[in-house]
């Protein structure tokens, strides 16, 4: 592939992210205007609570994975 039908197909594959990135930065401008507060600021808040929560369910994920259910025949089931 040429450098320039590559250059071309990283441009495309970029337009989705600039569009969620704008829908973002529209959402937080309307979060700030009916709760006041700096638009950023307030993305940054809601970009920190959906990393803790991604944590939670990743460990979560982790050790259920770890520790399967108990089989037929156990205490568990009696």
């Amino acid at each position: 592939m040429s450098r320039d039908e590559t250059v071309e197909v990283l441009l495309d594959a970029l337009d989705p992210y600039i569009a969620s990135t704008r829908h973002a930065l529209g959402v937080a401008h309307t979060m700030a205007s009916v709760i006041g507060g700096e638009p950023l600021g307030l993305l940054n808040n809601a970009i920190a609570d959906y990393h803790t929560r991604e944590r939670l369910v990743r460990t979560a994920s982790r050790a259920l994975r770890a520790h399967p259910p108990p089989g037929p025949g156990t205490a568990e089931e009696q």
